[in-house]
């Protein structure tokens, strides 16, 4: 095998690693995102209308980046992420644990930041 041939193997493989990446960290995001939503429903949270902007963007993006191969994955990284971060906020809320609770409160909080960092909106 050619040295240019090799190279192209290397930068394609590379490629499809950072996309896979990236479309994992979509499909974290638009499960959190869903969470959050859902969350601030339950709370009566007037956030909730930006928050559902946000959510459907990030569903937007991540269904852009879907591959047939990878959509069964990316569902079941999706619907995970979702049930954590609910967990992690029902912990943050309901829970007698003062400072368990502000962990998780700050844990969710950092998570919806990075997420929306990934949008516009």
């Amino acid at each position: 095998m050619g040295a240019a041939a090799l190279a192209f193997l290397i930068v394609s493989a590379g490629q499809a690693f950072a996309s896979s990446q990236l479309s994992d960290e979509f499909a974290a995001c638009t499960g959190r995102l869903r969470a959050q939503l859902e969350f601030q429903w339950l709370m009566s949270d007037p956030a909730s209308d930006r928050t559902a902007l946000r959510s459907q963007a990030m569903a937007s993006l991540l269904d852009t980046m879907i591959a047939p191969e990878n959509s069964a994955r990316l569902f079941a990284a999706r619907i995970e992420a979702k049930h954590a971060h609910s967990a992690l906020l029902h912990r943050g809320v309901f829970n007698e644990d003062i400072r368990d609770a502000a962990w998780a409160r700050q844990r969710a909080e950092e998570q919806i930041s990075n997420c929306t960092g990934l949008l516009l909106i």
